[in-house]
């Protein structure tokens, strides 16, 4: 176990009626080394043969299967008529199932059970039916999977609403290059119910062009806690 901290200043404000430095400390207390090696396969990313058995039509096919960075998302890649990555929020996970053990898919045989798993969402009102290379390759998933569900369990109001800022974060970079900049800041922020004046944003980024997910976390929760900010944003 470890402890990690990293501290920088993201940025500015400043105004004739005042002048704020603003600071962000992050800490990650207690990293579980053997968590972080669990789940790099993951975000690696692995090829695995994705079986749909709708009544509709019976497909399979092998797409690139990744867990996200900040491990909110299990992504993967498109048919070729889809541009973007196609993705299930780790948090709607129900349930990892090993081998063929949902409606149609047991019925497969042709499919090795031992390296066959399902992942479920809740309600079961979507499964993803998958086929690892190998018993090895399915075992990584379906424990990384799971130890990613244990994690989400766990965590504090505070990190759940780290979580909710990132999500919005991450549907408005349309482009995914990981940063958002002035405009898009502003268009977010106020889709978030958050006050701010054009003019003064732009004093904002003074010091910097763009924020990533987790500059972009803090940034919000500075702003709306924050009582002589929100006096500001409010005249």
């Amino acid at each position: 176990m470890q402890t990690v901290m990293k501290r920088y200043t993201l940025l500015s404000l400043s105004r004739p009626e005042m002048s704020i430095a603003v600071s962000f400390v992050y800490c990650a207390v207690g990293i579980d080394r053997s968590c972080d090696r669990l789940l790099t396969p993951l975000k690696e990313g692995t090829k695995l043969t994705k079986v749909s058995c709708s009544k509709r039509r019976k497909s399979v096919k092998e797409r690139t299967f990744r867990v996200t960075e900040n491990e909110l998302y299990l992504r993967y890649t498109p048919s070729k008529k889809e541009q973007k990555e196609l993705q299930v929020a780790i948090a709607d996970i129900q349930e990892i199932r090993p081998g063929r053990n949902t409606d149609k898919f047991r019925d497969m045989s042709k499919f090795p059970k031992d390296a066959s798993f399902s992942v479920i969402l809740n309600g079961e009102t979507r499964i993803l039916n998958l086929v690892a290379h190998s018993k090895k390759d399915a075992e990584i998933w379906i424990n990384g999977l799971q130890q990613l569900k244990k994690k989400l369990e766990k965590i504090d109001v505070k990190e759940k609403q780290a979580m909710w800022i990132k999500d919005v974060f991450l549907k408005a970079d349309e482009d995914g290059n990981g940063s958002l900049e002035l405009s898009e800041i502003l268009k977010l922020i106020r889709k978030m119910n958050v006050k701010i004046d054009d003019d003064y944003a732009k004093t904002i980024f003074q010091r910097t062009n763009v924020l990533d997910e987790d500059e972009f976390v803090d940034f919000y929760r500075e702003i709306t806690k924050r009582p002589e900010v929100e006096e500001i944003f409010d005249r």
